[in-house]
Formats: C-alpha cells, structure tokens, sequence
C-alpha cells in the first residue's frame, strides 16, 4: 500500500538525517580528541548493532542507502578542509609521475 511506501520513506530519512548529525558531531568531537571523525563512524555502528538487537529490523538495502549518504558527506567534508595549494602541489606531482610513465621507452 501507499502508506507502506510512506513509512519506509519516512524510517530511510530519520535514519539519513541521524546519519548526518552523528557526522557533524563526531567532527566536533574529533576536534577535540584528535581521533579522526570516520573512526566514530566505523565503531559507532558496530557498537550499536551489538546493544540494540532492533537494529537487525533494517532492510539491507536501506542501511547501504545511508551508509553511501554518510560516505558522501564524510568525503566532502575531507575535501572541504583541503585548500587548493595543496591540491596544485599533488596534482602536479601526478603530472610529473604520469608523464615519465607515458613517455616512450625508445
């Protein structure tokens, strides 16, 4: 029925929008402990599943859903804090790399 769909929806965005806040809160707890911000988010999960036995409820296809969000906004907050001097100084390091790999060997 509709309203399946409706509270699948419903139970898939609660979880993205939990998945968010857990981001930004484990950045503002990485500033202060010095532990990077995505091993919160690869031991917070594991720990969760093992106390809350109605974790297991979620389809898998749902948890993949907010785990490829959390990746996606893990990455774009690393990216975020890369400034473009340092962006110039690795890419023109590849330059260099995939040039002398191209280059003939005659």
């Amino acid at each position: 029925m509709l309203v399946e769909g409706v509270e699948s929806f419903g139970r898939a965005l609660l979880a993205v929008a939990v998945a968010a806040t857990a981001a930004v809160l484990s950045n503002r707890i990485s500033e202060r402990t010095r532990i990077p911000a995505p091993a919160f988010f690869l031991v917070a999960p594991a720990v969760a599943s093992d106390l809350v036995p109605r974790l297991e409820q979620f389809p898998i296809a749902s948890v993949q859903d907010v785990v490829t969000v959390a990746l996606v906004v893990l990455l774009f907050n690393g990216g975020l804090s890369l400034g473009w001097r340092q962006c110039r100084g690795h890419a023109r390091h590849r330059r260099a790399a995939g040039a002398r790999r191209s280059w003939p060997d005659s």
